[in-house]
């Protein structure tokens, strides 16, 4: 998977944390009206980075995922920026919670337009590289942890009567797993049976999801 890039970043954290920013940007905090705010936005900063201006959002909520989650196995990643002496620590939200997170806005917030799908597929895609890059570290355990959660997403969100139709022929799961029979990193016991039987779970449960649906 190459590079990605994004023009829409949000942030998951509370206004002390967004009056921070606003103040190492030179910027302002826009706190919304509570009585009219029906989204999931705590705040929103605004800025100018390089002569261009910024929004950045701060979200109180993710829908779709419990909040211990977001804060307990979040991603962290280290880096260098120009102009900034010490390296940057950035926690993402864990690939698994953006694969539950894009499905949930299928489901709840009926976010079924073109751009919604390809961020959904996008998710999965880098779920998928997320595991690949755990297995390359020798991150067995936590690679075969990941997938064994992965069940569990795929069970409460892809296979839904309302989710199923705009996922089915574009995201495939299975396929996905199947790829990791043959992963001579992972011990070939977890691969023959718990591996096997997470494929014929997901096979079940697509084809319950698909009679339900009449197009079995």
């Amino acid at each position: 998977m190459g590079s990605v890039s994004s023009a829409d970043v949000d942030y998951y954290e509370n206004p002390k944390a967004a009056e921070k920013l606003a103040e190492s940007l030179k910027g302002n905090v826009l706190l919304p009206d509570d009585a009219l705010n029906l989204s999931a936005n705590s705040c929103t900063v605004t800025a100018f980075v390089n002569g261009k201006r910024i929004h950045i959002d701060f979200m109180r909520e993710v829908i779709g995922v419990d909040a211990k989650n977001i804060t307990g196995r979040y991603v962290a990643i280290e880096g260098n920026f120009p102009n900034i002496e010490t390296p940057v620590r950035l926690a993402l939200m864990h690939p698994l919670d953006c694969v539950q997170s894009r499905l949930a806005n299928i489901e709840t917030l009926d976010r079924t337009d073109r751009w919604s799908l390809i961020q959904t597929d996008a998710s999965f895609k880098v779920l998928r590289a997320f595991i690949d890059h755990l297995l390359s570290l020798g991150e067995v355990k936590e690679a075969t942890r990941t997938i064994q959660q992965f069940e569990y997403v795929l069970k409460e969100r892809f296979y839904r009567p309302y989710v199923y139709p705009f996922v089915v022929g574009r995201i495939s799961p299975i396929v996905m797993l199947n790829r990791y029979l043959d992963e001579t990193l992972i011990d070939v016991r977890w691969r023959d049976h718990t591996l096997t039987n997470i494929i014929e779970r997901l096979a079940a449960y697509e084809e319950t999801v698909r009679k339900r649906l009449g197009l079995a």
